[in-house]
């Protein structure tokens, strides 16, 4: 079975403040084989594989059969951005109002672990610009449930699928996450 997603290793730069002698060179991230052999052998559960800024870099079939990640470009491949700024993904989520403040409260929960960090940053500025409602919760005190997927997805037919997930460390000092879905 061959695997979809791995990240390119190609070099991205990214301005940041408009300073263009303060160049944030990142390298997309990839994942070690046998994490690619993990989520192949994943063959009934979604799952795929984020970073801190929640980059989705690796993802097994399931998961492109229910959310199409490669029908995006890399940029776009942003979980929170998904979520909070891709009106075709929020369609398919009927119960974005509740899954949408846990996965913030998670995505500032890893904010704090690198406060400074320019994409991550970056990011933030971004969604404030385009979401009304990550605006208004990213700085909203008490969020305390957190989440690392959604709850219930559309199909492409307009089924109702329903998911518990499960997060597992697959690379402690990079920061990468396997988010595997289970469906109810």
């Amino acid at each position: 079975m061959a695997f979809i997603g791995a990240g390119s290793g190609r070099v991205d730069e990214v301005v940041v403040m408009g300073d263009l002698s303060a160049r944030l060179c990142m390298r997309w991230p990839s994942v070690d084989p046998l994490i690619r052999q993990l989520l192949d052998d994943l063959t009934a559960r979604p799952a795929y594989v984020v970073n801190l800024r929640w980059d989705i870099i690796a993802w097994n079939r399931a998961a492109e059969r229910l959310f199409d990640f490669s029908g995006r470009a890399q940029a776009d491949r942003n979980f929170i951005r998904l979520v909070f700024a891709d009106p075709e993904f929020r369609r398919r989520l009927p119960a974005w109002r509740e899954d949408a403040p846990r996965l913030l409260a998670q995505f500032r929960h890893d904010l704090a672990s690198a406060p400074d960090d320019p994409a991550m940053l970056l990011l933030i500025d971004e969604m404030k610009k385009v979401s009304p409602d990550f605006r208004r919760w990213i700085e909203k005190p008490g969020m305390e449930r957190y989440g690392w997927g959604v709850s219930i997805v559309l199909d492409h037919k307009g089924g109702r699928l329903s998911f518990d997930h499960q997060m597992l460390t697959v690379d402690e000092h990079r920061h990468l996450r396997m988010i595997v879905y289970f469906e109810q």
